[in-house]
């Protein structure tokens, strides 16, 4: 468009000097039909704007992950003379949904005419979303001239994650220390190890790990969790991450998805788990057995990312009120980021002076964390998971804990 105008201004230069010097009828009718022509084009796009008559639609608008849904986008010509203005239709977040050949249509209605736009979306990651079309920008056939037509009500959309089936999580069997009752009933679910140790004497031998014992040439002692557990506090670091938008997605995605399959696979196990993130209520969602699924699984799939979500201190007002509350002592913590800091070490760390037991997710593309960052988690005797694209949770649990 930019060069159609300089090629305009050009023209209509060289026949106002024309028409100037040599008085010419044939310069002087050139020279007016330039000047005429932008108010002409002006008259014609304004016509355009205000008859055509668009309207769009999905098959679905809740869907889980990974399903495919067909948007239809119809732009209408009720009129029987005129021929419409050139138009190009650009969609709303096009590089997440839209594949290279449909990010955008450039068309022209013809009396009577229905441009008619289909295009399968595959719904990659979790998430609310808007799509549909973003803009339609109407110009005349010279390029001189464009209005922008946003006034376009986007369509709803919500993404379910998925869940992975994962066969055990290591999570550290607590009880009630004060309930006798729950100490006798106490069953193990040895379909679950939550920690394999060196063995001690003592130690059952139908608990002993002989694929991990032969691999380090030592006795090693399966863990199993317990049915009757105290609860496990989900914390979830909803901060906006300081990343391009689809890299923050991504990484999103990878967070939720892996605490929506230990959240299905703690609570099947009657396993009850609190889920604490941050927005303007402070959001707290408690589960107690496997029909509190849908709730968690709910909210997790419409959690937002906010810029000014403050994790941290939802952890200090959770570290002070423990310290009066003695019945979650020693219970576990998940704890999901994508960053790790020292601030937030050192409120694990208090954590863990508590007495509780804590993993962290984290979530990584492709970038490395820092060694001395890592280092402080060892010391600390923290679980570390690293949640990356392309890998199962069972597989990054897996890590050095298990043998296959």
């Amino acid at each position: 468009m930019k060069k159609n105008r300089i090629t305009y201004l050009c023209l209509l230069g060289f026949f106002l000097l024309m028409s100037i010097i040599k008085h010419s009828y044939f310069s002087n009718i050139i020279l007016y039909t330039l000047l005429f022509l932008p108010i002409f084009s002006l008259i014609h796009i304004i016509f355009t704007y205000f008859n055509f008559r668009f309207s769009h639609q999905v098959d679905e608008r809740i869907i889980v992950k990974g399903d495919y849904i067909q948007y239809t986008c119809e732009i209408y010509n009720s009129n029987k003379i005129l021929v419409y203005c050139p138009m190009k239709v650009k969609f709303i977040n096009e590089n997440l949904f839209y594949k290279e050949g449909s990010k955008s249509h450039f068309f022209t209605l013809f009396p009577g005419q229905v441009e008619k736009i289909q295009i399968p979306i595959e719904c990659k990651y979790r998430g609310n979303y808007n799509i549909g079309v973003k803009s339609i920008v109407i110009m005349d056939y010279f390029g001189l001239i464009h209005i922008k037509y946003d006034f376009i009500e986007t369509i709803k959309l919500l993404v379910y994650p998925n869940i992975e089936k994962i066969r055990y999580y290591p999570i550290k069997p607590v009880i009630f220390e004060n309930s006798l009752s729950l100490q006798k009933n106490l069953f193990q679910d040895k379909t679950n190890i939550y920690d394999v140790k060196d063995y001690s004497l003592g130690d059952p031998l139908n608990q002993i790990h002989w694929k991990l014992s032969a691999k380090y040439n030592e006795l090693k002692t399966k863990q199993y969790s317990s049915s009757l557990q105290k609860k496990t506090f989900i914390f979830l670091d909803n901060q906006k991450f300081d990343k391009d938008s689809e890299t923050n997605i991504v990484l999103e995605d990878l967070i939720i998805e892996a605490l929506v399959s230990i959240s299905d696979y703690l609570l099947k196990r009657q396993i009850p788990v609190e889920l604490y993130y941050h927005d303007k209520d402070n959001n707290l969602f408690e589960g107690i057995n496997y029909s509190d699924w849908d709730t968690i699984y709910e909210v997790l799939a419409k959690v937002q990312f906010l810029a000014k979500a403050d994790i941290e201190r939802l952890i200090k007002n959770f570290s002070l009120a423990s310290k009066y509350y003695s019945d979650n002592h020693g219970a576990n913590i998940i704890f999901a980021s994508n960053r790790l800091s020292e601030s937030i070490i050192e409120l694990l760390n208090g954590l863990k002076l508590q007495g509780f037991e804590i993993t962290l997710l984290l979530a990584v593309k492709e970038e490395k964390i820092e060694n001395s960052l890592l280092e402080k988690i060892e010391d600390l005797k923290i679980k570390i998971f690293t949640l990356k694209q392309g890998k199962t949770l069972q597989t990054i649990i897996e890590g050095d804990y298990f043998v296959s």
